[in-house]
C-alpha cells in the first residue's frame, strides 16, 4: 500500500515552472485544502528556494516535542546525496509542518547519516544508489501512516513520480504569465523514454488574481 499522491504545482500557460513570481497566497491555500499528511520536496527544490537561511541554533538539534492531536503535515525531503545539512534546521522550524523526514539511499554518505542521527531527524532508507519512490511511499504509508501526500517540488521529481505511475491526481495553479524561461517543465522525461500520460479533467475554476485552478485525474 502507498499514500494517495497529488502532484501540486504552479505553472505558466506555456508549461514552465520557473522564471516568474507566484502568488503563494493563492497557491498554498489550494495545496493545504487537500489536508495532506505529508508534503514532498526534492533537494533541488529546497536548495533553489529564495529564502535566507539563518544560522543553526542549539534548539534546532532536537526533534520538536510531540503535540497531542497534531494535524500539520510532515515535510518529506528526498536527499540521497546528503546536500541539505546546511538548510534542514530552517525547515524544521516551519510553523506549517510538524517536522522533517529525510529520504536517503544505501549510497548516502555515512557522515550525512550521522548528521541526521545526531540531530534526531527521522529518515528512511529507500533504494540502493538513489531513492526509489515506490519503496519510499510504501514505507511512509507503513511507518508514518501517511495516507495523503502532496508533492510540491520541481520537474525532475515530478517526472520520476509520473513516469513510475505513482501520481493519482494533478493540481495545477495556472499563473497569468507566459514565462520566458522554459528549461524546467512539469513533465520532462529523458529523450527515448517519453510517453504520453492521459488525464481526465476533474475540476476547473477561477481562483482570483488572474489564476486558474485545474485538477486532473491520472488515467492508469
Amino acid at each position: 500500500m502507498r499514500p494517495r499522491v497529488i502532484l501540486s504545482n504552479a505553472v505558466s500557460p506555456n508549461g514552465s515552472l520557473t522564471g516568474y513570481d507566484v502568488d503563494y497566497g493563492v497557491y498554498y491555500p489550494i495545496l493545504l485544502s487537500y489536508r495532506p499528511d505529508a508534503v514532498l520536496a526534492g533537494a533541488d527544490t529546497i536548495l533553489a528556494a529564495p529564502v535566507e537561511i539563518p544560522p543553526e541554533e542549539e534548539s534546532d538539534r532536537t526533534k520538536r516535542p510531540a503535540t497531542p492531536g497534531e494535524t500539520r503535515p510532515w515535510l518529506v525531503v528526498v536527499d540521497s546525496r546528503g546536500r541539505l545539512s546546511s538548510v534542514l534546521h530552517f525547515y524544521r522550524r516551519m510553523e506549517y509542518t510538524r517536522d522533517v523526514i529525510v529520504l536517503i539511499s544505501d549510497e548516502t554518505p555515512s557522515r550525512y547519516v550521522r548528521f541526521l542521527e545526531d540531530r534526531d531527524y527521522d529518515y528512511l532508507t529507500a533504494g540502493k544508489d538513489r531513492v526509489d519512490p515506490e519503496i519510499a511511499l510504501h514505507e511512509l504509508y507503513q511507518e508514518y501512516h501517511i495516507r495523503t501526500l502532496v508533492s510540491d517540488t520541481g520537474g525532475t521529481l515530478d517526472t520520476v513520480l509520473l513516469g513510475a505511475g505513482l501520481v493519482d491526481e494533478i493540481s495545477l495553479v495556472i499563473a497569468p504569465v507566459l514565462s520566458a524561461q522554459t528549461d524546467i517543465l512539469l513533465y520532462q522525461p529523458e529523450p527515448g523514454t517519453a510517453h504520453n500520460i492521459p488525464l481526465t479533467l476533474k475540476e476547473c475554476g477561477d481562483v482570483g488574481e488572474g489564476y486558474v485552478h485545474l485538477v486532473y485525474g491520472v488515467n492508469r
